[in-house]
């Protein structure tokens, strides 16, 4: 792998990620004229690990297969799909085919900017502005959970939801990236939803800058009998799923199955209190 061949890239690209010199892994370039990117797929380990990984995702884990073309191709479905559904991520866009690389491409619409994960913990950033991010994140997340429920397609909900995966383009344009792993046709979408939900609160990072934005992002994920039934759904009694929360648990510090039990504690709690205000008032 050390002696691969280092790519030539044309004078008109800039590489943003990847390395050229290793056969392995994505790469992703900027165009300045006009402006877009392209990013082209690659394998991401040895052709054993490969297939391995499909049959595990493919099979075990109700995952849609990880080759590149495959990649390739959920990506172009997802951003299309979430631009027609109203949803930010990057445009497709068209452009030429690469003849420097013989590999899956596609043409995007450059947003540059900071990752939301690192803008929440820069302590330059106003408090007021990282908390319209978090609650602007939080109001479309549901809103776009609840339109995969209504059309039952799973290439709405994120595989890797986390705030490295949404880009702070402009002022608060926030822009969803790095859509090619998918769920398969038919997976349970309330696991799905509540798998997202964690996966974005437990994401924040723990660091001063950000105390107290995890409750700012709960406050705000007001759709309560969406997060209880999705709740209920992960932390159903069955071999699979148990066999999951436990191996979650123990390889985890901050794991997505306790940060499920507080999204739902959150909602228990949220309702016991509009309860006693609503007897209150009553009273």
């Amino acid at each position: 792998m050390g002696d691969a061949p280092v790519l030539s890239l044309p004078p008109d690209l800039t590489l943003l990620s990847g390395d050229l010199s290793n056969p392995l892994g994505n790469l992703v370039l900027r165009q300045v004229d006009p402006p877009r990117v392209l990013k082209v797929y690659r394998r991401r380990r040895s052709k054993a690990r490969t297939w391995m990984s499909l049959f595990s995702g493919v099979f075990v884990e109700r995952k849609r297969p990880i080759d590149a073309t495959s990649r390739q191709q959920i990506e172009r479905d997802c951003l299309e799909l979430w631009t027609r559904e109203g949803y930010r991520t990057p445009h497709v866009l068209e452009g030429p085919k690469p003849t420097w690389i013989e590999a899956p491409y596609l043409w995007i619409e450059d947003t540059p900017g900071q990752r939301l994960l690192f803008a929440l913990a820069e302590p330059e950033i106003p408090r007021a502005r990282k908390e319209a991010w978090l609650q602007q994140v939080a109001r479309e997340t549901l809103a776009r959970q609840r339109r995969a429920l209504e059309l039952s397609e799973p290439l709405l909900i994120p595989e890797h939801p986390t705030f490295k995966h949404i880009l702070v383009h402009g002022h608060d344009d926030l822009v969803t990236i790095d859509l090619e792993n998918a769920f398969r046709p038919g997976y349970p979408l309330l696991y799905a939803i509540a798998y997202e939900l964690a996966s974005l609160l437990r994401s924040i990072p723990p660091v001063p800058e950000t105390a107290g934005l995890d409750e700012v992002f709960l406050e705000a994920l007001d759709d309560h009998d969406l997060i209880r039934d999705a709740c209920r759904d992960y932390s159903r009694l069955t071999l699979v799923r148990t066999a999951r929360r436990w191996s979650d648990r123990i390889r985890r510090d901050r794991s997505k199955t306790a940060a499920v039990d507080r999204l739902a504690a959150h909602v228990a709690t949220s309702n016991r209190s509009r309860e006693a205000s609503g007897a209150e008032s009553l009273g």
